[in-house]
C-alpha cells in the first residue's frame, strides 16, 4: 500500500460508519414505529374530544395485568393488518383495571371480565361491548362488526349542517294541513 491509498482510505471510513449509523439509525426507527396498535391512555373525556376532532370512532382496550388473555391480545394487537386495521380507523385508547378510575368506568359501561373491548361513536355512545380473547381473524371482525354498528348509527343520527344554527329554520319540515278532510 502506498501512502496515498491510506490517506484515501483514512478519509473514507469515517464516511462509511456515517453511513452504517444513518442506515442501522432508519431501519431501527421503522422497525419500531409501526408496532402495535397506538393505544392511547388519555381520560375519556379527553378520547371523545380527539375523536370528534379526528372524526374516527373511538376503541376502547378494557384489560387487566394479571389477566393471562389480556396479555395474549397484545400479541394479537401487534400483527401487521391488525395494527393497520385499528390504526387507520379508530383512536384507540387503553384502561388497565388496577386503576380504580378505569374500572369504575368499564363498570358503567358493563364490562363483566377482561379483556374486553368496547367501540363508541366520536361523540362518546356505546355501540358495541364485547369480551374474552379474540384471535387475529376474531379481532378484525370485531372491528368490522364495531364500523357496521357505528354506520348504522350515523344513519339513524345524522350530523346537523354547519349552518344549522343560523339557518334553522329552513330544516325544520312543513306542516302538513290537518284539516284537509
Amino acid at each position: 500500500m502506498t501512502i496515498n491509498s491510506t490517506k484515501k482510505m483514512l478519509k473514507f471510513k469515517p464516511l462509511m460508519l456515517l453511513w452504517a449509523v444513518v442506515i442501522m439509525s432508519v431501519l431501527n426507527f421503522s422497525f419500531t414505529e409501526r408496532v402495535g396498535v397506538r393505544f392511547m391512555n388519555w381520560s375519556f373525556s379527553e378520547v371523545t374530544h380527539q375523536a370528534k376532532a379526528r372524526k374516527k370512532p373511538i376503541f376502547v382496550f378494557i384489560w387487566s395485568n394479571t389477566c393471562m388473555q389480556s396479555k395474549r391480545m397484545e400479541d394479537v394487537f401487534k400483527m401487521s393488518k391488525v395494527t393497520s386495521f385499528y390504526n387507520d380507523r379508530f383512536i384507540s385508547n387503553k384502561y388497565e383495571t388496577e386503576r380504580l378510575n378505569n374500572r369504575v368506568q368499564a363498570i358503567k359501561w358493563g364490562v363483566k371480565g377482561y379483556p374486553s373491548f368496547a367501540f363508541f361513536s366520536t361523540d362518546g355512545k356505546l355501540l358495541l361491548l364485547e369480551e374474552g380473547y379474540h384471535k387475529f381473524d376474531e379481532t378484525l371482525a370485531m372491528g368490522q362488526r364495531a364500523l357496521e354498528k357505528i354506520a348504522e348509527d350515523n344513519a339513524k343520527h345524522p350530523a346537523m349542517p354547519k349552518d344549522y344554527e343560523k339557518n334553522w329554520d329552513k330544516y325544520i319540515p312543513e306542516a302538513e294541513d290537518v284539516d284537509k278532510e
